[in-house]
Parts: C-alpha cells; structure tokens; sequence
C-alpha cells in the first residue's frame, strides 16, 4: 500500500507541475514577454511536456530574437555563454564539467530549438559518461572479490 501511496503521490506532484508550465507558457505566449517564454520552456522541460506543446513558445522566443524585439540583451548573452560552456564540456567529455554546464544552461533557460537540442545532447551524454562510470566501479569490484583467495572472507 505504502507504494501505491507513493506512486500516487508523484503522479499527483507530476500533474500539478504540468498544470503550472502549460499555464506560465499560455501566459507567456499571450505577453510575448522572451523571458517568461524562456522560464515557461524550462519549467515545461522540467515537468516533461511533450515538446510538440512547446512550439508556439519556442518559436515565438525566435521571433523575438530575430525581430530585434528581443527584450533580454544582456540575458542573450547570459544564453551565449552558458551555450558555448555546454558545447566545450561536451568536447571535453568532462563529468564534472558537463554537470555543471547542464545546470547553468537549464537555469538561464535555454529556449530555441537548437539551444535545446545542444542541452539534450549534453543531458544524454551525461547519462552515458555516468553509466561507464557506474560500470567500470561494479567491473573493478567484481574483479577485486574474483582475486580475494578462498576462504579470506570467512574471518
């Protein structure tokens, strides 16, 4: 029972947060204001809504920016810096690095599609930098308990 409570408790905590994006994107989108559109993206990825609901945001957050309307100078650059800091712990395959760039890139709010696309990317090479990780910790533990001689264990 205490599973099932557990598990109704997260689908309960999962939708709230759903409701709460897709209303700060409906809101955004209806102010055309590029930063709540961008923290409404963020918050949508977060609480994972299907990117098919994201579009009229996002390409309106590209509208901003290309008509010059784009309220946020100083936040594209913010954008600017924390994209190219993913793209340079991407090269270096960096855990650390890339955990530190995914986290930065997520708070300053990645919006565009290919800015999202970058982060993704980032986010999938993450897991398998952790899996190899996890992996080869398990393979030199199995390793270390084949070469202990028999009868070591039983002190």
């Amino acid at each position: 029972q205490a599973e099932i409570d557990d598990a109704t408790a997260t689908a309960t905590r999962l939708s709230a947060a759903r409701r709460r994006a897709r209303d700060a994107l409906a809101r955004a989108v209806l102010e055309r204001d590029e930063t709540a559109l961008r923290e409404a993206v963020s918050m949508a990825d977060e609480a994972g809504i299907d990117t098919s609901e994201l579009e009229e945001a996002v390409e309106l957050i590209e509208e901003l920016e290309k008509s010059g309307t784009s309220t946020c100078r100083s936040d594209e650059d913010i954008r600017r810096q924390a994209l190219a800091a993913l793209e340079k712990a991407m090269g270096s395959r960096g855990q650390q690095e890339l955990q530190k760039a995914i986290a930065e890139a997520e708070r300053v709010g990645l919006g565009t599609k290919s800015e999202r696309s970058a982060l993704a990317q980032a986010r999938v090479m993450l897991k398998i930098i952790n899996a190899r990780k996890e992996a080869a910790q398990k393979r030199r533990a199995q390793d270390a308990i084949e070469q202990t001689p028999c009868g070591a264990n039983a002190a």
